[in-house]
């Protein structure tokens, strides 16, 4: 199950989350992080994304991120320093298994495209652009255009999930409505209509419905 939650720090700086698991685990690893839940509902639109990203890490999720990465890395941190600060300060469960991997990669000697590559969680545009990054001396600039990049792609993408959601819904509507109709009220209309009315096209095609 995927949730979005609202959530408060130590330090009352509130964030919003994208969490996956079930609920009470979900709960568990925020009490951990010292997170103060403030509201937590079912994430229908990460659930979706899932389906069609089959295991990435979301754009939502991966905007953030890289704009974490960037300013890190700016601040003088190491590569190394900055992947365990974020496993350790992140409530997201994927992307803390992804910079665990991500540091077993760097610390066997591996270039950031390889131990990006190994995590099996990024999409194969990342490590591409870091082996660029990594060769230029330009890795936080890169992560910050990655970040940017990422988070005007799921401005996107949840426009376009919602402009399905109303019509889907609409179509639900009027498909169990036809159905209630169908089975209730089509079946009585025998009793009603004259036999010619019975045998006629239109009757036949509803009855047959029915």
């Amino acid at each position: 199950m995927y949730w979005r939650a609202e959530v408060l720090t130590k330090t009352g700086k509130e964030l919003s989350l994208h969490l996956e698991g079930p609920k009470d685990h979900v709960l568990a690893d925020l009490q951990m992080g010292d997170l103060t839940v403030i509201t937590m509902t079912p994430d229908m639109v990460m659930a979706l994304k899932k389906i069609c990203t089959k295991g990435l890490i979301p754009s939502s999720t991966l905007g953030p991120f890289f704009i974490d990465f960037s300013r890190m890395l700016q601040s003088g941190l190491s590569i190394n320093e900055t992947a365990r600060t974020l496993g350790e300060t992140t409530a997201d469960l994927q992307i803390k298994t992804a910079l665990k991997s991500l540091l077993v990669s760097l610390n066997d000697g591996h270039s950031l495209k390889t131990a990006f590559e190994n995590t099996k969680v990024f999409p194969h545009i990342v490590p591409m652009l870091l082996d660029a990054a990594e060769r230029s001396g330009q890795i936080p600039e890169v992560s910050k255009k990655i970040g940017e990049y990422f988070e005007y792609l799921n401005e996107n993408t949840n426009k376009v999930i919602g402009s399905f959601i109303y019509p889907i819904a609409v179509f639900i509507v009027l498909t169990v409505a036809s159905i209630v109709v169908s089975m209730n009220l089509i079946p009585q209309l025998g009793f009603l209509l004259s036999d010619d009315q019975k045998h006629s096209v239109s009757m036949k095609i509803l009855t047959g419905y029915a």
